[in-house]
């Protein structure tokens, strides 16, 4: 996946910003011919002039000659009078059209300005940048149209920051606004730049994958793992929990988002019950009280029944249909048991899961689908 940065969207006064511009250098260069042509017109007028009193001098006949010249010079005189006035005219009208463009450049030139400044105040989040929630399940929509149009996968991933509240109350909520901005560049840093992240609001973030596929969501979280903030000389690690889900042809976004919200809080609770288990003291862990069990033997017996079902079926190499229709219940639901299974365990495929699986005998190795 390649770097993304959030491009802002352009201003509908850039057109008319170049048409205006192109008409004052069109009204230029017609200013020029029009001067060009005045002072042509006006040496052309006077060479006639000259050329009607050149043969009077040459003739005998001067009354009559001087007669038809003094005509023919005054009307020569108002043509040249009207032409004059009428030049004068078009560049007082020149001027006027030359101020008049200015003065919209100029108009035209703050309403850009405002309607960015109105844009990111609707559209983006003023912490991060990013789009808020609005604008974000505005793009949602659209883009579950395009992928019901196209028949693309589309793939959503939420995020929940962790300890926000605790940065907040140790160093101040200027801290948390670091915070925030710094893991929004790292996710930013983290996906393509076809993918739309998005601030929900407080600690929550949601990323659109367009045309991803689930499992290629473990490379994002994979460049966001390890994120440590700074502030005030202190380096604070960044922790966030995940939960992710495909688009299924003919949902809305508000059940995709909630599906999507439901493996979040299931992460988030896997990783909140491995937390308390490595608090436990490892003696008491190996203690006969405890059964002689392992940590890892541990975590799979806290599973619930379903979810300990659910495992096995997994293990034994079965898809996630399969699983769904022994144990009679949707595929989404299987989906959102793998990934709480998969957490909780601390695996990362299925592969580890299966190995997981033989090593603590939760399957035999003769059970495993071929």
């Amino acid at each position: 996946m390649h770097n993304a940065k959030l491009q802002p969207i352009p201003t509908a006064a850039h057109a008319p910003f170049e048409q205006i511009q192109a008409a004052m250098h069109n009204v230029v260069s017609r200013q020029w011919w029009a001067w060009s042509s005045c002072v042509l017109v006006t040496l052309l007028l006077t060479i006639g002039i000259a050329s009607f009193a050149f043969p009077g001098l040459l003739s005998e006949q001067k009354e009559f000659y001087t007669f038809n010249l003094n005509l023919a010079v005054r009307g020569l005189v108002g043509l040249v009078l009207l032409f004059n006035v009428y030049a004068i005219y078009q560049q007082v009208q020149i001027q006027r059209i030359q101020s008049y463009l200015k003065h919209q450049i100029g108009a035209f030139d703050k309403l850009g300005e405002r309607t960015e400044q109105v844009y990111k105040i609707a559209a983006l989040d003023s912490v991060t940048g990013l789009y808020n929630r609005q604008s974000g399940e505005q793009r949602l929509a659209e883009e579950v149209l395009r992928s019901q149009r196209h028949s693309t996968p589309l793939t959503i991933l939420m995020l929940d920051l962790n300890g926000l509240k605790q940065i907040n109350d140790t160093f101040g909520h200027s801290a948390g606004d670091l915070m925030l901005r710094h893991f929004a560049e790292r996710l930013q840093s983290a996906i393509r730049g076809s993918d739309v992240p998005i601030r929900l609001g407080g600690d929550e973030f949601l990323v659109l994958l367009p045309e991803c596929k689930v499992s290629e969501v473990q490379y994002v979280l994979n460049r966001l793992n390890g994120s440590v903030g700074e502030f005030d000389g202190h380096k604070i690690p960044l922790e966030f929990a995940a939960g992710w889900t495909d688009y299924v042809p003919g949902e809305s976004s508000q059940a995709l988002m909630m599906r999507a919200d439901t493996a979040l809080y299931a992460n988030k609770r896997a990783a909140k019950e491995k937390r308390q288990e490595k608090a436990v003291d490892v003696t008491d862990q190996s203690s006969p009280a405890s059964g002689g069990k392992s940590p890892s033997n541990q975590a799979a017996s806290t599973l619930t029944p379903r979810e300990y079902q659910v495992l096995q079926l997994l293990a034994q190499g079965k898809s996630n249909k399969e699983v769904a229709g022994d144990l009679n219940i949707s595929v989404r639901t299987v989906e959102t048991y793998r990934a709480k299974i998969m957490s909780h365990l601390d695996v990362h495929s299925a592969t580890e899961l299966v190995l997981y699986a033989v090593k603590h005998k939760i399957i035999r190795v003769d059970e495993i689908s071929q």
